[in-house]
């Protein structure tokens, strides 16, 4: 589910700021805010387990996203969809896309990071 918001973002980014008119605009922005809720949904969501170990071994291998890179994404999502910039899009046109593309860059990663670590764990548990 967050793979998917954040894709769904990407395509409202796209809309918004790739093309011209009203309904893209308006388009994008409703993209945009789905996007972010299925992110940040998707993140409430993940179910917390206990982390396992593997007999006769002490080393922990079912893999848990901690609570502040959680809250890091949430907020990440937040500051995607939100009219406030520390660039506004306003004054400096292009140039001010740069820290919302830094951002959904960073969810993009963090996002991945997280699939690739439960993955990880999954085949670990099958053996």
């Amino acid at each position: 589910m967050v793979w998917f918001g954040v894709i769904v973002m990407v395509v409202g980014t796209s809309l918004r700021f790739g093309f011209n008119g009203d309904t893209a605009h308006w388009s994008g922005l409703a993209a945009l805010a789905v996007g972010a809720v299925l992110v940040i949904g998707g993140l409430l969501r993940a179910k917390r387990r206990r982390r396992k170990r593997r007999p006769g071994i002490g080393i922990p291998f079912d893999y848990k996203t901690s609570k502040g890179r959680t809250v890091a994404m949430i907020i990440a999502a937040i500051y995607i969809v939100s009219p406030l910039d520390f660039i506004p899009e306003a004054f400096l046109g292009p140039f001010g896309l740069v820290d919302d593309v830094g951002a959904l860059s960073w969810l993009a990663m963090m996002a991945g990071q997280e699939f690739t670590r439960h993955r990880q764990s999954k085949q670990a548990l099958r053996g």
